[in-house]
């Protein structure tokens, strides 16, 4: 235990003070490094009451000073928009380019001599991909000193930390681009946006970064790209849009995006042609490059020329459509924002005839298959997933979530709660795929007869099914989807790979629905209970009962019309 802060006498003269040591983080806030005070007494008795008032202040005063210094994402990206400004601008001899244009190879034909080459930037794409600590070896004391020439304190290891490393990381090769540019005679200047976001405002602080200096031009008129693409970002990972997996996917087919055009070319002068050659571009990518190292920190062309040597197959028509979704919603967000005068992604589509397979509902046979395979498993998630999302219609991720709060009676009945309450494992809301996916599922009986409530009652554990542990992209469906494929396979379940159709254990979410349809089960029923809805078409009135505890018995009752005679839980 931390020993209480007491007055201190000072050894001649007998008086007491108050002495603080200032937090580290703060010191540049307050300005000092300790704070000393006089009590102006030699008597113990009131130099104690004194204290405590000095003392109430001095904690107020590093409160307040933390509170003015809660930054953000934006602040982040102007601290490292500031320093890219600040040593592109001391580029004005061919001796400030050599600082990042030259590279020693010892075993070259040149000898011992430094030969000047295109960017050295292998090191910082490998850190880009190794993580935190391998950027911090490499951008460590940039960062620091953005730190301290702006006077941020960011608590090390932190998550804004971690961001502006790996945003420093990014500069340094945009620095190092701009200097062979620059060794290559073009010496345009940044782009406006660049200059926009280095001048902005840091949070709490009144001080703007003074103007370019006379004499650098700079490019107007818009938007860049890569300015485009990182306003988007941030606005999507603000609004809760996307998760981490789907913010990486983002970030590659954008750096794909962002190379195919030239990161600070202007948004707005993208074609609509070469919006159309990209996405044919895309559709040539090949199967999971982006797991593949030596696709890594490589343009889109080099990526298609490595893949053409090694007579790689192509990602799937629906795949690259998927990937093409990124764009066109960048490009809407982008009209929106008045960036651009015309949405030029809008409506194209692709030539390639659709390779999306249908997924279908699993038969009896196969699901007695899955049923028989599982009912002696030592994993309560290999039990419990298939006959929880056979009766309910639930996603695996949802049941995977689930914690003993989260089964409750509600009205007299048991239910699932899909909530987005905090995840005491990920420290974050629980995941639902969309707003409608927040409800009640009415517990069916046939799960309750298989002893289920049992089970939960006997679980000492805050979440379900411990034996699922978290995947790398932050979901627990990432390691689940694995196991429960490699068993579908083993039991002839899955299609052949040629085949039009697919079998996974989303189909269970699909034999619900058909189910559900020849119970006799009202559309607006199976909806609340699946959390289904049409997106585009939903009114408010949609919304209504989705948690509303008055509707329990009506959707229990639907639920349980389900026959399972045919199957053994």
């Amino acid at each position: 235990m931390a020993a209480m802060a007491k007055p201190w006498k000072h050894p001649k003269s007998g008086i007491y003070y108050l002495r603080l040591e200032v937090p580290v983080s703060l010191r540049h806030v307050i300005g000092k490094r300790e704070i000393k005070e006089s009590l102006r007494t030699t008597s113990f008795s009131e130099a104690k009451i004194l204290f405590s008032q000095k003392y109430y202040d001095a904690q107020k005063l590093f409160s307040d000073a933390r509170t003015s210094q809660t930054y953000t994402i934006k602040d982040v990206d102007i601290l490292a928009h500031r320093w890219l400004i600040k040593t592109t601008d001391s580029f004005i001899t061919e001796e400030d380019l050599n600082l990042w244009l030259l590279r020693y190879r010892s075993e070259s034909r040149y000898g011992g001599y430094e030969e000047i080459t295109e960017p050295a930037i292998e090191d910082y794409v490998e850190a880009l991909g190794d993580g935190f600590r391998a950027q911090l070896a490499l951008v460590g004391p940039s960062v620091k000193q953005v730190m301290q020439d702006n006077t941020v304190f960011l608590e090390p290891g932190s998550e804004l930390h971690r961001r502006l490393v790996e945003r420093m990381v990014q500069m340094h090769i945009e620095v190092s681009r701009v200097a062979y540019k620059r060794h290559k005679g073009r010496w345009g200047a940044m782009h406006q946006s660049v200059l926009e976001t280095a001048q902005g405002v840091l949070t709490g602080q009144s001080v703007v970064m003074p103007a370019k200096a006379e004499g650098v031009g700079t490019l107007s008129g818009g938007t860049s790209v890569v300015s485009a693409i990182d306003l988007f970002t941030a606005y999507k990972i603000d609004c809760g849009d996307w998760d981490e997996k789907t913010q990486r996917d983002a970030e590659i087919v954008f750096g794909l995006l962002a190379s195919f055009t030239e990161p600070y070319k202007l948004l707005d002068i993208v074609t609509r042609q070469q919006i159309r050659d990209f996405y044919g571009l895309l559709q040539k990518l090949p199967s999971n490059y982006s797991k593949r190292k030596k696709y890594e920190g490589k343009s889109l062309s080099d990526v298609l020329r490595i893949a053409a040597g090694d007579g790689q197959k192509p990602i799937a028509a629906a795949t690259a459509k998927k990937k093409m979704l990124f764009v066109k919603s960048l490009f809407k967000f982008a009209h929106q924002e008045e960036w651009v005068t015309k949405n030029r992604a809008e409506g194209i589509k692709s030539s390639q005839l659709n390779d999306a397979k249908n997924r279908e509902a699993l038969t009896v046979p196969e699901i007695e298959l899955v049923f028989d395979a599982t009912s002696e498993s030592s994993r309560p998630s290999d039990y419990w997933l298939p006959r929880i999302s056979l009766s309910t219609g639930m996603r695996a991720n949802e049941i995977l979530q689930l914690t003993a709060r989260d089964i409750k009676k509600v009205a007299g009945i048991y239910c699932f709660d899909i909530n987005s309450e905090i995840d005491n494992e990920t420290g974050k809301p629980k995941k639902v795929k969309r707003t409608n996916s927040l409800r009640k599922v009415p517990i069916p009986q046939v799960l309750i007869n298989s002893g289920f409530i049992d089970f939960v009652e006997q679980c000492s554990s805050n979440r379900l099914f411990q034996c699922v542990a978290l995947g790398a992209a932050g979901s627990y469906t990432q390691q689940y989807s694995k196991r429960v494929n490699t068993l579908l396979h083993k039991l002839g379940v899955k299609p052949p790979a040629n085949s039009s159709v697919k079998k996974d254990f989303h189909s269970f979410r699909h034999t619900f629905r058909a189910n559900a349809r020849q119970a006799g089960i009202s559309k607006e029923t199976a909806d609340l209970i699946g959390g289904w809805s049409d997106q585009e078409n939903a009114s408010e009135g949609d919304n209504y009962g989705r948690s509303f505890e008055l509707f329990m018995d009506q959707l229990k009752t639907g639920i349980d019309r389900i026959d399972y005679s045919e199957v053994s839980f």
